[in-house]
C-alpha cells in the first residue's frame, strides 16, 4: 500500500478561494451574444449611495425611500444608470423587474446581471429597460441597509 498524503500530486494545486478572488473581476465578463439595447437616446439616472457609518443610515441620493422622488421610466425606455458609491462600504446594489447590461467595456458583449457589488469610492454604469410597467425596486442587497434606507424605485 502507498502512503497517500506522500505521493506527489500531478498537474497544479487547485487554487484557493482568496487566489480566484484576487483575480476575477466584472471586467472579465462577456456575454455569450451580443446584446440588443433599445434604440435612441437613454435616459440618465444618478443613484449616488450615501449614509454615514457613525450613524448607521444608509440612503440614495441622500434620501431614504419615504423621503425619495421615484425616478421616472417608460415601458422600453433605455435607462443609462450611474452608481456611485459615496461611502466606505461595498453595496451590492440589486434591481427588480429586470436585468441589465454592465458597462464593463466590452461593448455589445456586455454581461448581463441583476445585482453588482459597487465597491466603496467606485462608480459603476448600467445599461436596462422594462418590459412592463410597474413600480421597479432598486435596493442595496444587504438587507441591514435596504431598511436603513438603500432603496429607490423606478416607476
Amino acid at each position: 500500500m502507498h502512503n497517500m498524503a506522500a505521493m506527489p500530486m500531478h498537474g497544479t494545486a487547485p487554487a484557493s478561494s482568496e487566489q480566484i478572488r484576487d483575480k476575477l473581476s466584472y471586467a472579465d465578463l462577456e456575454a455569450l451574444v451580443p446584446l440588443a439595447l433599445p434604440a435612441g437616446p437613454a435616459k440618465k439616472l444618478e443613484l449616488r449611495l450615501t449614509g454615514d457609518m457613525n450613524r448607521y443610515i444608509w440612503s440614495i441620493n441622500d434620501k431614504k425611500l419615504s423621503q425619495a422622488t421615484f425616478f421616472d421610466a417608460k415601458v422600453g425606455e433605455r435607462l443609462e444608470i450611474r452608481l456611485i458609491n459615496e461611502t466606505m462600504m461595498e453595496h451590492p446594489m440589486h434591481l427588480h423587474g429586470a436585468f441589465f447590461a454592465l458597462d464593463n467595456g466590452k461593448g455589445a458583449r456586455m454581461p448581463l446581471k441583476h445585482t453588482v457589488i459597487v465597491n466603496p469610492g467606485e462608480t459603476v454604469t448600467l445599461h436596462s429597460s422594462f418590459d412592463e410597467a410597474g413600480a421597479w425596486v432598486f435596493h442595496c442587497h444587504l438587507f441591514y441597509h435596504a431598511a436603513a434606507g438603500m432603496v429607490q424605485a423606478i416607476v
